[in-house]
């Protein structure tokens, strides 16, 4: 497995609703289009985000790049750090 860089980026990330193979929510999180990320990559972040807002909400977030077992890359923004409310 590759080391990523520990570089913090600052995402706008949005709220969507869909079932997930291997998922238990059915609210999950996607960067917004336009961004260096793209928006089928996975967003691990806090489960309040997801669940005190309504679908389709966007955020501002800080996140980190990271790597699952497998290799594929995935944004992660620890559930205590801060996030913004940009658009509900």
């Amino acid at each position: 497995m590759a080391k990523l860089p520990a570089r913090s980026y600052i995402v706008l990330v949005e709220t969507f609703s869909a079932d997930i193979p291997g998922k238990a929510a059915n609210v999950h999180v996607r960067p917004v289009p336009g961004q260096q990320f793209p928006v089928d990559m996975e967003v691990e972040c806090s489960r309040a985000l997801r669940t005190k807002h309504p679908v389709g909400t966007i955020f501002r977030i800080k996140a980190k790049l990271a790597e699952h077992e497998a290799g594929t890359p995935y944004l992660f923004s620890h559930h205590r750090w801060r996030y913004e409310l940009v658009e509900e």
